[in-house]
């Protein structure tokens, strides 16, 4: 008996290779998106432990008490009080002396300056909207209603943006999620 020999022809070779070669290319770009996704995930996970440790920092905890103490309309008259057109250690020495008592020009600004970066965060897309909100809408509801006189006053039209931002999301997302509840009821 002789052996069975099988001879590679180069039409066959081609016609292997042009199988294969898009089912590598597609499982390399499946790994790819994942390694992708995992390291997006990561790097929001870090932001969201950052934003935590930073919500529950000293002086963010000193700014909440503060403000617990103050309307909304004491607010924006301290805000208008602290000239602070030419800002410089000078001006905000002055104005921490203007504002007197317990509530700090740092600590009046601390927890707006807080929701403002969290505004620009969701704005820049390096964290989603629907984690925001389950983390800190009861409390920036709170706080915006506190700022709102300052924060859509035209005097502070340049300043807060990512706050006025961070409120229509949050707006925007309890809409989404209010109808999303409403279509998950059974009937």
């Amino acid at each position: 008996m002789e052996p069975i020999t099988t001879q590679v022809t180069g039409p066959l070779i081609v016609q292997i290779a042009t199988v294969v070669t898009p089912v590598i290319l597609i499982v390399g770009l499946a790994f790819a998106c994942n390694q992708w996704l995992s390291g997006r995930n990561a790097r929001m996970a870090d932001i969201v432990l950052t934003l935590l440790a930073q919500w529950e920092s000293e002086p963010l905890r000193r700014g909440r008490r503060a403000l617990a103490l103050h309307s909304g309309e004491d607010v924006l008259k301290r805000l208008q009080t602290a000239d602070l057109t030419h800002l410089g250690p000078q001006a905000l020495e002055q104005s921490e002396m203007d504002l007197g008592d317990e509530l700090s020009f740092f600590d009046l600004v601390s927890v707006a300056n807080f929701f403002d970066g969290l505004g620009i965060l969701l704005q820049q897309g390096y964290l989603k909207v629907e984690v925001a909100y389950r983390l800190f809408h009861a409390a920036e509801e709170h706080y915006y209603s506190l700022y709102k006189l300052a924060v859509e006053h035209q005097q502070y039209e340049d300043f807060c943006e990512g706050f006025r931002s961070l409120h229509r999301y949050f707006a925007e997302e309890k809409n989404k999620q209010s109808s999303g509840r409403k279509k998950k009821r059974p009937i």
